[in-house]
């Protein structure tokens, strides 16, 4: 039975902080102590990732401006719609209206909502450098499932090339949790912002402030706090890895639970990588025992299925 009561730190290496490794005999190393990680947990802190601490300080200094300006100016940026050409800009999710969340698109002549000066720069600035981390780990888990080189790189050519030409799906979110009606607090003792879920990417990645972000034991069901691990970025697979690793890393199931004494302060930048929409997501290797099969399918039509299940999901 996995134990989920430690969630495994895999050791990047990079040299100088900002500098990959190179050397072969790590290389593989690291690939290996990713591969376990993933295996077993689904997900993973990552040490020694490259990314300066000015640029972590920076993006969440950037947003918390943004989330504390007046409503009428951060409406400003509402986000218009629900389709995908919508989908960048602010707006207020969850149940209990507690959530504030701005999208940052990737692809900006899709998106209807200039972002906001305030928070442009620093947005670039991050998912820059995470696309680093991204393409490292994607190599990692090339060499882990003995998959032809840059082939997982390849198929995210939108979020880590810039590609105009590709369509992407991939964004960068930030999150602003404020604090809950007392009412509701007494009524719902395990009170959840966001239910259990998996995410329809290949990877997410994300820094968070403060506690809040549960993931669950395969096996044993039981819910472990993913706290905030100085100098780490935490990773969890999403639905596309796991079918394009045949079920050998499984999405995680995760959600976010209401702290009263955290809320208010929280703030979590999970950077969502899909791949491309045209990319081919079906198992690259062997399907592991036990995990039925997975039809072959488009990533875009994957995440218009998912979200057309949330949207259900919402409605009922």
């Amino acid at each position: 039975m996995k134990n989920f009561s430690e969630i495994p730190v895999v050791d990047l290496k990079f040299c100088d902080s900002i500098t990959p490794p190179t050397d072969e005999d790590i290389l593989r190393s690291i690939s290996q102590a990713l591969d376990a990680g993933l295996v077993s947990h689904g997900c993973a802190y990552l040490a020694n990732h490259g990314v300066p601490d000015e640029i972590f300080q920076n993006v969440f200094e950037k947003s918390s401006h943004f989330f504390h300006l007046p409503a009428s100016e951060k409406n400003l940026y509402q986000k218009s719609g629900k389709k995908f050409a919508d989908y960048g800009g602010y707006y207020v999710s969850s149940r209990q209206q507690v959530r504030e969340r701005y999208d940052f698109m990737f692809q900006t002549e899709i998106v209807k909502n200039k972002t906001p000066e305030l928070i442009q720069h620093a947005f670039s600035q991050y998912r820059s450098h995470l696309n680093t981390v991204a393409g490292f780990l994607f190599n990692r888990i090339e060499t882990a499932l003995d998959l032809e080189k840059d082939s997982l790189l390849n198929a995210h050519r939108g979020a880590l090339f810039q590609d105009p030409d590709v369509e992407t799906r991939a964004h960068i979110s930030s999150l602003f949790y404020g604090k809950l009606n007392p009412d509701d607090v007494e009524q719902e003792p395990e009170t959840l912002i966001m239910d259990e879920h998996t995410d329809f990417t290949s990877i997410t990645l994300i820094t968070t402030s403060a506690p809040g972000i549960q993931v669950k034991g395969e096996f044993d069901g039981n819910w472990i706090n993913v706290s905030p691990k100085s100098g780490t970025i935490f990773l969890h697979v999403g639905d596309i890895l796991e079918r394009w690793s045949g079920g050998r890393y499984p999405a995680t199931v995760h959600r976010v639970k209401y702290y009263e004494n955290i809320c208010g302060n929280r703030q979590s930048i999970p950077y969502f990588l899909h791949p491309d929409v045209h990319a081919k997501v079906e198992p690259l290797i062997p399907i592991a025992p036990g995990w039925g099969s997975y039809p072959a399918i488009t990533a875009g039509d994957y995440w218009i299925l998912k979200m057309r299940e949330k949207q259900i999901k919402l409605n009922n």
